[in-house]
């Protein structure tokens, strides 16, 4: 009990050392795991993309989500990672909001892989890939949105520890480079996630919780998947050979056009965020 003691009175007054203690371990423990393992074959030896490679992964981001819920309950870090507050229902309006499209089309596609294939295994592969986006949701929302935004959070505005926090889950995607992934796409993904980062920070801080940001995070990874997949199974709806999703991935990325898509999130997240703001500073006033 000493050291559990010993422990959170640490964490409690150095919460940024912890929290980039963290990110160094995660990166360090990653890293090397990649550069050892080397260039991943995305299509597991068929000579085409088979997006369930990262079902490889599974029991790796299960074991990191769980261990991170496992240190934020050492560090007793509940509330400031917004674990276990309680939800903001002023906030909810903004999750529902940027759920919404995410969850149908999510839905749609999985019903067309369900009913339109002719492989009951598919359906297995189907759960297995939405368990895999929410064991990463939990582990890289808890890990950004939760222990890094509350280090980063006093020592900097609201503004800034998001903006940072999101960087950082932007730079993270980069070692995807280490297991062959083209550079270009790597960047653009990088990109995206960054964007990303910020529609996730702001959502959970409209509704004061981060299990908002963990749904949104697996609805839109499986929304990727999900659309991956049915292209590999079912090319026909989509007129794209398996073959060619990675040289399609790979040209999308390096054109202009493509960053439309991160641009318009960042926009979404900046507007969630400064109207929580402003929430915030009229709560304040009133006080």
């Amino acid at each position: 009990m000493f050291i559990i003691n010993a422990i959170r009175s640490f964490a409690r007054t150095n919460p940024l050392t912890v929290a980039l203690g963290l990110q160094g371990i995660v990166l360090s423990v990653f890293g090397y795991s990649l550069l050892t393992s080397g260039p991943i074959d995305v299509t597991t030896s068929t000579g085409q993309v088979d997006i369930t490679y990262v079902l490889g992964s599974l029991k790796i981001e299960a074991i990191a989500a769980i261990l991170m819920l496992a240190i934020i309950a050492l560090l007793g870090w509940g509330a400031q990672t917004r674990l276990t507050t309680r939800t903001d229902h002023h906030g909810i309006r903004w999750a529902i909001a940027t759920l919404g499209l995410p969850v149908v089309l999510t839905f749609f596609i999985g019903a067309i892989i369900v009913i339109g294939g002719d492989d009951a295994g598919q359906n297995m592969i189907l759960l297995k890939l939405f368990v895999f986006c929410i064991t990463v949701g939990v582990f890289e929302e808890t890990l950004y949105r939760g222990t890094l935004y509350h280090g980063l959070s006093r020592h900097l505005s609201p503004f800034w520890a998001l903006m940072v926090s999101s960087a950082l889950f932007g730079l993270f995607h980069m070692q995807n480079i280490m297991v062959g992934q083209d550079i270009a796409a790597t960047m653009f993904q990088s990109f995206n996630a960054f964007a990303l980062g910020i529609v996730f920070g702001a959502i959970m801080l409209q509704t004061n919780s981060i299990w908002w940001a963990i749904g949104l995070h697996t609805v839109w990874n499986a929304f990727l998947f999900f659309s991956a997949y049915v292209a590999q199974v079912q090319p026909q709806l989509v007129n794209l050979k398996p073959e060619d999703f990675a040289e399609n991935q790979r040209d999308a990325a390096i054109s202009l056009s493509a960053f439309g898509l991160p641009l318009f999130l960042a926009g979404l997240g900046m507007l969630i965020f400064f109207r929580w703001a402003k929430r915030m500073r009229a709560a304040d006033a009133m006080a």
